[in-house]
């Protein structure tokens, strides 16, 4: 099964089939609820979506691509590698971090499966930073369905292995590496582990989002930042820790060795002033009054800017 842009690659043996005529073929009939192209998308009593039994194909075989075989080329490929590459996943044990994204309705009950769709309780926000991912991390997804309709999730800028489907591993077709996972209704949970090993930028964010239009048009979707800036020094060495992030009311600062400092100052992303006071080692500093968004921290005048979102 491939769902909305979910890619696969697929190997056609034509030796035999000159002259014919063979189709690539969309098995709509065999979809199971709770999948957009069944004959019935909803999982449970009440969950109809509007003029979508006007659509023939819901529910439906119907021929995607026709193939006429003709004679063989000057040069056709007749040899088949018996491995194409190597895939080298990355261990669960070599997890730096366990991000968990729940997916449900805005409204829950009659009527859920026509969203809006909701990201861990939250619409999109273009002012609002959900996740800041240090370069290098390698990093495990738990994606929960708690919606009526399946959703394919889609992750920008790296590629993924699943490890878990429901608690049990993927098929084989499903286990090299993949950038949109589908993700079933009604309280499915799939796991994968990437690594954030490219393309660092402290300003520029990527995406992440459900791969059906009218889902992510409406909001099913979120932002993350992949940085290398972590509150070093000259020598490249972490001085402090600032958690959690995204934060609400407070941030708690942890100073590492011997490093010591006066002020601290917060900037906002045009470089405003918006906070600063005198630092004695206190763990925690108010940020309530600030505005939700992305913010630059900086502690004492040789550290480096950290970025951090309020939300």
């Amino acid at each position: 099964m491939l769902a909305p842009g979910e890619r696969a690659e697929v190997i056609v043996d034509l030796s035999t089939l000159e002259g014919q005529t063979i189709f690539l073929k969309s098995f709509g009939s065999e979809l199971a609820n709770g999948i957009y192209g069944a004959a019935q998308p909803g999982m449970g009593a009440g969950q109809v979506i509007p003029n979508y039994t006007s659509n023939p194909l819901n529910g439906s075989d119907f021929n995607v691509l026709q193939i006429n075989v003709v004679a063989p080329t000057v040069s056709p490929v007749t040899v088949i590698p018996s491995a194409l590459v190597t895939h080298t996943p990355w261990l669960s044990t070599d997890a730096d971090e366990l991000r968990t994204f729940v997916f449900e309705p805005e409204i829950m009950g009659q009527g859920a499966i026509n969203g809006p769709f909701m990201i861990n309780n939250a619409m999109f926000d273009m002012e609002v930073i959900n996740h800041i991912i240090p370069l290098n991390n390698i990093e495990i997804c738990e994606l929960t369905n708690m919606s009526p309709i399946g959703h394919p999730f889609h992750l920008h800028d790296v590629s993924f292995y699943i490890l878990t489907i429901d608690g049990v591993a993927p098929p084989a077709n499903m286990q090299g590496k993949k950038d949109v996972v589908f993700v079933p209704a009604g309280g499915s949970i799939v796991r994968f582990i990437t690594k954030f090993e490219d393309f660092a930028d402290d300003m520029i964010p990527y995406m992440y989002h459900c791969h059906i239009l009218t889902h992510e048009d409406m909001g099913m979707m979120g932002q993350f930042l992949v940085t290398e800036n972590v509150g070093v020094d000259e020598n490249k060495e972490a001085i402090f820790s600032l958690f959690p992030n995204p934060a609400k009311n407070s941030l708690t600062i942890k100073l590492n060795g011997d490093f010591t400092a006066e002020k601290f100052t917060i900037f906002d992303q045009s470089g405003r002033n918006v906070l600063s006071n005198s630092f004695n080692s206190e763990s925690s500093i108010d940020i309530s009054t600030l505005e939700n968004g992305t913010y630059f921290f900086k502690l004492g005048e040789n550290s480096q800017p950290v970025i951090f979102v309020k939300n």
